[in-house]
């Protein structure tokens, strides 16, 4: 094993890392949301519910925009951070 500053190198997740795994949560829920959503205004529609169809076809769009852009910032947050990570560890000569 390595040892870094007198510390055995140890295997799992790194402290904090954990957490930010979990930030794309939300945009995959509002995803999920906006699909059931769009399930129950198409139903609406076709059963002549015309009132409800036009809220269901609002929230239907506003959640799936909002989590599809959500997703993307995470996406984009993530590859920055690993862009970064790599190109620190390239110069210190250490791989991960």
């Amino acid at each position: 094993m390595s040892h870094h500053a007198g510390f055995r190198e140890t295997t799992g997740t790194p402290t904090g890392e954990s957490i930010l795994d979990t930030v794309n949560g939300p945009g995959l829920a509002l995803l999920f949301f906006g699909i059931l959503v769009l399930g129950s205004t198409l139903t609406a529609t076709g059963t002549g519910f015309d009132g409800w169809s036009l809220i269901g076809v609002l929230a239907s769009v506003l959640c799936l925009v909002t989590g599809a852009a959500v997703v993307r910032i995470e996406h984009h947050r993530a590859r920055e951070d690993h862009s970064i990570s790599a190109g620190r560890n390239a110069r210190r000569g250490t791989a991960g």
